[in-house]
């Protein structure tokens, strides 16, 4: 009961400072961050990317999407099922156009998008968002289990996406939250310390 309520009351600091972001920080932000993904062997050498579409609350990473769609690489995002039970990642038709609003409304690629198969992903390095991140991996989302369940098979590596004020102290987890190798913010990639406890 004690990690559900440490993770609710996170949920609404961060969620709140998150708020408080205008678009030109959003913008700026994105576009270093973005530098920075292209900077990454893991990143350069795959074929293949799992990622998001950001929403107004978080790092606009386009610059990248666009980067590495111009260099032939395949970009998979979430798409909800119909009922909006669960999430599987499909390739758009284009972006950003290829899309249209999902389940809670975030933007997941639209109907003309192709499922991708368990192949596709199985050596594609993910970009994950997040309300906050710490430096041994922890991650809090929103409290679906959206990522935990799309990320629980995957061994690629797993990379954060946030603002610098979304890195925590700590973030309570549990041996259900799938921890991050690598977090970027708009001022540097930090290697997760995955070697110490996660805080319980």
């Amino acid at each position: 009961m004690m990690l559900v309520s440490q993770k609710k009351s996170l949920r609404t600091h961060f969620s709140a400072l998150r708020r408080g972001v205008t678009e030109s920080q959003r913008r700026e932000a994105g576009e270093a961050i973005s530098k920075k993904l292209l900077s990454l062997p893991c990143l350069a050498e795959s074929r293949s990317i799992a990622a998001f579409f950001p929403s107004s609350f978080e790092p606009d990473i386009s610059p990248f999407i666009l980067s590495a769609l111009s260099d032939g690489k395949r970009i998979f995002f979430p798409k909800s099922a119909k009922d909006g039970t669960k999430y599987e990642m499909a390739e758009p038709g284009s972006y950003p156009h290829g899309f249209a609003k999902g389940a809670y409304g975030v933007m997941e690629p639209g109907d003309d998008s192709v499922k991708a198969s368990n192949a596709d992903l199985e050596s594609s390095p993910w970009l994950v968002p997040g309300l906050a991140f710490d430096k041994v991996g922890g991650r809090l989302g929103h409290g679906l289990g959206v990522y935990d369940r799309l990320l629980e098979h995957v061994k690629s590596k797993k990379i954060g996406l946030c603002f610098a004020f979304q890195i925590a102290e700590a973030v309570p987890a549990d041996d259900r939250d799938v921890r991050m190798d690598l977090l970027a913010t708009e001022y540097e990639i930090i290697k997760c310390n995955k070697t110490r406890s996660i805080v319980k």
